[in-house]
């Protein structure tokens, strides 16, 4: 099980990705440093992305508030 908070839509999930590069000039932090930024994507792309780590059945199965419970599995794993 995952919860992430998601953004409403791909603009969303954009103007976010905006701030995220604004705070980092603004702040100097070089490209090449780790910082944590939470960037909430739309379920979709989570969704992709939980497929290209190498989980299967990935299901959006609750959202209060805007965050998403994703339950998964990963391949060969038996369902519960």
């Amino acid at each position: 099980m995952l919860t992430d908070y998601a953004a409403c839509c791909a603009e969303e999930e954009e103007l976010l990705r905006n701030v995220c590069l604004e705070k980092r000039k603004r702040f100097a932090v070089p490209e090449n440093s780790f910082v944590h930024f939470d960037i909430p994507m739309t379920v979709e792309h989570e969704t992709e992305l939980l497929y290209a780590a190498g989980f299967a059945d990935v299901k959006a199965v609750d959202c209060i508030n805007g965050a998403t419970l994703f339950v998964t599995k990963k391949d060969g794993e038996k369902s519960r």
